[in-house]
């Protein structure tokens, strides 16, 4: 006997006036990126993905749980994108090397060097997150 059980959930993601880097904490619903958009006027319509294979930024056709993405938001006192997904319990990521921008299945996620295959691929102090308020990377 097999039983499937699929929940979705309303995820909500606050966006700071400007760039902000994103990732989906699960798989989509609608994998389709103007199902995060919405009915937005002042979200730029097309998101972005940084590619190292071709290292180049390249525009979201296709949303998927992990993946870090680039939205621009133009209101002053920036905004709310929500996408229902379904949770996952853990996510595995292929990573390619150079940058990449991936996250997590929560806000905050930690990932402590040595716990990546093989141990020692990920260089100490290489992994950075976007603070889109002081347009900086931390």
């Amino acid at each position: 006997l097999e039983v499937s059980v699929n929940q979705q959930v309303q995820y909500t993601i606050d966006l700071a006036a400007g760039w902000n880097m994103i990732s989906i904490p699960g798989r989509p619903v609608d994998s389709d990126p103007k199902a995060l958009i919405g009915d937005s006027r002042t979200i730029i319509p097309t998101l972005y993905w940084w590619n190292p294979t071709i290292f180049s930024y390249v525009p979201v056709t296709q949303l998927v749980a992990g993946q870090g993405y680039w939205i621009l938001t133009l209101k002053p006192e920036g905004e709310q994108v929500s996408l229902a997904v379904e949770p996952l319990s853990e996510l595995t990521l292929g990573i390619q090397a150079g940058w990449n921008m991936i996250g997590g299945l929560q806000q905050s996620t930690a990932m402590p060097y040595g716990s990546e295959e093989p141990t020692g691929s990920i260089l100490a102090n290489t992994l950075y997150n976007w603070n889109a308020s002081q347009f900086t990377y931390q």
